[in-house]
């Protein structure tokens, strides 16, 4: 449970760092999909289906796991981490 209680906060701190258009941020926010309080997965996995577009995994965090869903967004990082915009 500590563990995950710190995750609420390195998810703000990811939050803050996206809002700041910092790409840096990207694979700590990804990460974070099995690290924050499950009450946090859907937050994560808007933001990310936003960056992601039509390019978004198939796999989702409700109906895959969290465990399913943070590799197939770490594969979509590798793969789209250098077209990401995040100025719009």
């Amino acid at each position: 449970m500590r563990g995950r209680a710190h995750g609420s906060a390195r998810l703000r701190a990811a939050q803050g760092i996206l809002a700041a258009r910092d790409k840096a941020a990207l694979p700590a926010f990804v990460s974070l999909i099995s690290a924050v309080p499950t009450a946090h997965l859907p937050k994560i996995e808007e933001a990310l289906y936003r960056l992601a577009e039509d390019k978004a995994p198939t796999e989702s965090i409700g109906s895959d796991g969290p465990a399913k869903a943070e590799k197939a967004w770490k594969k979509w990082l590798t793969d789209n981490q250098a077209k990401i915009d995040l100025t719009r």
